[in-house]
């Protein structure tokens, strides 16, 4: 089993957490993060027997909201399973908006309009 969150934020700490419970044999998992044809390999694990582990990761940066698949294989020799599901990226937006005025001339003297 693997969570992670729905909607993350650009360029954030995202955690990502795996759980593998009562292994018949011994397995590889591979956790990757897929957009389009590139991918990024978040976590591999071998595990001969039960484990939990949680992790952060550094999120893409991105200008526009990006969905994108965190990709998790698992395989033995007798066994393997995929599963994608998706995430989405959100741009960092400011706290704070600032406002730019521009005026028409440089400097104004007390009642000028």
């Amino acid at each position: 089993m693997v969570t992670f969150p729905a909607v993350i934020d650009s360029g954030s700490e995202a955690k990502l957490c795996a759980s593998l419970l009562k292994p018949n044999e011994s397995l590889v998992m591979n956790i990757h993060l897929v957009h389009g044809n590139q991918s990024t390999l978040l976590l591999q694990e071998k595990a001969e027997e039960e484990f939990h582990r949680c992790f952060n990761f550094k999120a893409p940066l991105v200008e526009a909201e990006s969905v994108q698949n965190i990709k998790v294989e698992l395989h033995g020799k007798a066994f393997k399973m995929t599963e994608e599901r998706k995430v989405m990226f959100k741009p960092l937006t400011f706290i704070h908006p600032l406002t730019f005025i521009q005026t028409d001339k440089p400097i104004y003297n007390p009642g000028q309009t």
